[in-house]
């Protein structure tokens, strides 16, 4: 986000500083922090929302003094704001179907949630869930929450692991955390499950190099997912309409088939870098015009790698 609004600002159309905040999970911090961005008068405000309904009287607020609020990857249920998000409840879906098949329609499932209460959280259990309704042989074990941290995850999963003697033979994790979960397999003494994940850290390559692991994931750095939501903002401060408050986009994954054009032999088990592959775009920018009507044409900007390490 700093590298798009220094490109603005470059084309005069911005003031070359960039105010973040973080809440740390925290919805009433969260708000607090929304009212003061709104009180220092900026112009677009971009969120990855810890509720889909904690921010509403922000974002109404916002909305009445003219204020843009697009949300990054976790919609919410107030109608004054641009949601831009990838499916949850399709990811949670196309998992719990790919395991399934993994597995031959028979065999034991774990969920390892992020944080809970949030619209991703919710969404990708559901579809998890309802994907494998379809195979009665299959039984989901547990829900557990790591909090989207590899080592959190890995502390929870050795606890269920501690109390469930049962085998479980796959893991549908839902971002940042599937190595924290193999590595608890294996302090465990338990045979590596197949590892799904809907974030492509190069740490999980790595670690799925190194361990010959059944897995897949999908490609969803946060860096690129906040250019993607960019891009519809850009639409709606050149005066464009959206035709919804809702924009959904699909995203590529990382499969065994196509695994060596995303990974890199400098990826190591501690690499925080994300497996973005040469084009860093999730969809062509042309994608969101779609999307819009009216208006003036918008600002060009173009996405920068926030990846320290090479591809």
């Amino acid at each position: 986000m700093k590298a798009l609004t220094k490109q603005l600002a470059d084309q005069g159309l911005a003031e070359p500083e960039l105010n973040v905040t973080n809440s740390n999970g925290d919805i009433n911090l969260e708000l607090t922090q929304l009212k003061a961005q709104i009180a220092q008068g900026c112009d677009l405000i971009m969120s990855y929302p810890g509720s889909a309904t904690g921010l509403c009287a922000g974002i109404k607020e916002a909305f009445d003094k003219g204020i843009l609020f697009v949300t990054i990857d976790s919609t919410v249920t107030c109608p004054e704001a641009l949601n831009v998000a990838t499916n949850p409840y399709y990811r949670g879906q196309y998992e719990g179907e790919w395991i399934a098949k993994q597995l031959g329609g028979k065999g034991t499932a774990l969920i390892m949630n992020g944080q809970p209460g949030t619209a991703n959280t919710v969404a990708q259990e559901t579809g998890f869930r309802k994907a494998v309704e379809a195979f009665p042989d299959i039984k989901v074990a547990g829900s557990l929450f790591g909090m989207w941290t590899g080592s959190v995850a890995k502390t929870e999963v050795l606890k269920f692991l501690a109390t469930h003697p049962e085998p479980v033979h796959a893991v549908f994790s839902t971002g940042n955390m599937g190595v924290g979960v193999g590595q608890a397999f294996e302090q465990s003494g338990r045979a590596l499950p197949i590892i799904t994940e809907v974030t492509n850290l190069c740490s999980l390559l790595a670690y799925w190099k190194e361990k010959n692991l059944t897995a897949n994931t999908f490609v969803q750095d946060g860096g690129p997912m906040a250019y993607s939501a960019f891009i519809p903002a850009l639409h709606m401060m050149a005066g464009q309409k959206p035709k919804v408050n809702t924009i959904f986009m699909p995203l590529p994954s990382i499969t065994a088939e196509n695994f060596n054009d995303y990974y890199d032999a400098s990826m190591t088990v501690q690499s925080t870098c994300f497996a973005n592959g040469k084009d860093l775009h999730l969809v062509p920018d042309s994608y969101f015009e779609q999307f819009f009507t009216g208006g003036e044409p918008r600002a060009k900007v173009e996405i920068v790698s926030t990846n320290a390490q090479p591809q």
